[in-house]
């Protein structure tokens, strides 16, 4: 150790390696954190591998493997500091009376303590991830997210073509648990899931692959060629392979965003008419696949079944939002003020009740949330959700007048699921927070913070600086200048 005669230097070593480690340090448990919620989000694309094929007498309890993976994230998110968002303050808000009136109904016997707890699970434990997604990643981090979704939409589409092409009663289009559970679309044709335990994942996973396809297509050289070209062909063929009307409705939505945004930011009215022009090549190519071909002829088909029922577009859409909307305003007009259970509009409380997987409650989410949480705290939780998706809504406009288009993108794909989307299906709720967390996250920043590794070197060259031997300026004082 260097010393100088008045102890200056031997302070300023001890306090620049002190900054040193805690920089370290902080680095790592930032890193760890992010690793973490990567392992959330594989968990989230192939849990239903999991629970369809590899261990399916273990799809009850996979429901929640992401679970005890969310508690390491909060924790460590806990510990690095990054937890001091005023908008968890609102989530604790919000957490509060939802606690308390599930205590009231498992004392009253309305409710198990079970089925409870399931559905506070649903209603609350993920919510947080969206704000600890927002603090912790920057802008690359979110691209990588949509790079990693975009490489994945290629086998997802192909095995999406692989399960409409099969029996309804193949392994390929097994449901949760193993047995055959697909819905159908038309005649003889499952609306295909992927890897995932259920249809609606297809649906939520496409939705984010476009917006960050159209985010790519608008800007060059955000991601190769051999990742881009092949998406363009997956996410056309994986809309009539769903067999989804909402991917469809969501998908003009995500167009009509990225007309916007080119339109908004000055110069890109050429690279709009190139995407019209990558989209109908790509599309007048598959078409030439047969099987696409005959899955577009299905999809007409349950649309036109849809239709005789349901009406037309308008029709549709209505029913879809604000019929989904007035149902909800509906049931809180006979439902009871302590609702009849939190959580017992999931499927886990029907098959604990009945032993297999039905609606005990309703199908709609707003009518399910307002049945289990009565009236006032129904329609509160409701209202809450229509809140984030304005935050959502104006951190994105603000990127976008930073000439920032991801999180605008990602608006669309997100916000129709947080509003009629089950959160007490857990590939749902993943999808929710997921998107959510990365559009505010594409909204804060344009450009990826270096990592720290820079400023630790910084400290250690500092250091070293401080630390070279000194002159002494005073020879009354014994000195050792090494030791």
């Amino acid at each position: 150790m260097f010393w100088n005669c008045n102890g200056a230097t031997l302070h300023l070593s001890l306090q620049h390696g002190l900054r040193s480690n805690t920089i370290i340090h902080r680095s790592a448990e930032l890193l760890w954190l992010k690793r973490w919620i990567w392992l959330y989000f594989w968990l989230l694309i192939f849990e239903g591998v999991l629970r369809k094929w590899l261990l399916p007498q273990l799809s009850m309890p996979l429901l929640v493997v992401r679970d005890p993976v969310l508690l390491v994230i909060y924790w460590m998110a806990f510990r690095s500091g990054r937890v001091h968002s005023p908008h968890l303050l609102a989530l604790g808000v919000v957490s509060v009376p939802l606690i308390l009136l599930a205590s009231i109904q498992v004392a009253s016997g309305t409710n198990s303590c079970v089925i409870a707890l399931y559905g506070l699970r649903s209603y609350l434990l993920h919510l947080p991830l969206i704000v600890i997604i927002s603090e912790t990643f920057t802008f690359e981090d979110v691209k990588q997210v949509g790079r990693w979704l975009l490489i994945l939409s290629v086998p997802i589409a192909l095995l999406m073509l692989a399960q409409y092409r099969a029996p309804v009663s193949s392994w390929l289009n097994a449901g949760a648990g193993g047995t055959p559970g697909q819905m159908r679309s038309a005649g003889d044709h499952v609306r295909a899931a992927g890897p995932f335990s259920f249809a609606t994942g297809t649906t939520c996973f496409f939705a984010l692959a476009e917006a960050f396809l159209l985010y790519a297509l608008s800007r060059p050289r955000t991601y190769s060629k051999w990742i881009l070209v092949p998406s363009v062909a997956a996410v056309i063929i994986a809309l009539p392979l769903s067999g989804s009307r909402t991917l469809l409705f969501v998908t003009a939505a995500v167009v009509i965003w990225a007309s916007f945004a080119i339109v908004r930011i000055p110069g890109q009215l050429p690279r709009l008419a190139g995407i019209i022009v990558v989209f109908g090549l790509g599309s007048i190519a598959v078409l030439w696949v047969p099987a696409i071909h005959e899955s577009i002829g299905t999809f007409q088909n349950r649309w036109q079944q849809a239709s005789a029922g349901e009406g037309d577009v308008k029709d549709v859409l209505s029913l879809r939002v604000l019929g989904v909307i007035m149902g909800g305003v509906e049931a809180a007009e006979t439902v009871p003020w302590i609702g009849k259970g939190i959580g017992m509009g999931s499927n886990v409380a029907a098959y604990l009740e009945t032993g297999s997987q039905s609606f005990l409650l309703a199908e709609m989410e707003w009518p399910r949330v307002v049945l289990e949480l009565g009236p006032i705290l129904g329609l509160a939780f409701m209202t809450f959700r229509i809140l984030v998706c304005w935050t959502l809504f104006v951190s994105a406009l603000r990127a976008l007048g930073r000439r920032s288009s991801l999180s605008w993108l990602l608006v669309p794909a997100t916000v129709p699921f947080l509003i009629i989307n089950s959160m007490e299906q857990p590939t749902n709720l993943g999808f929710m927070v997921l998107s959510a967390g990365l559009c505010l996250a594409a909204a804060k920043t344009l450009r990826a913070p270096q990592p720290s590794r820079h400023r630790t070197d910084l400290v250690s060259r500092r250091l070293l600086a401080t630390c070279a031997p000194q002159p002494c300026e005073e020879r009354s004082v014994l000195v050792d200048c090494e030791t």
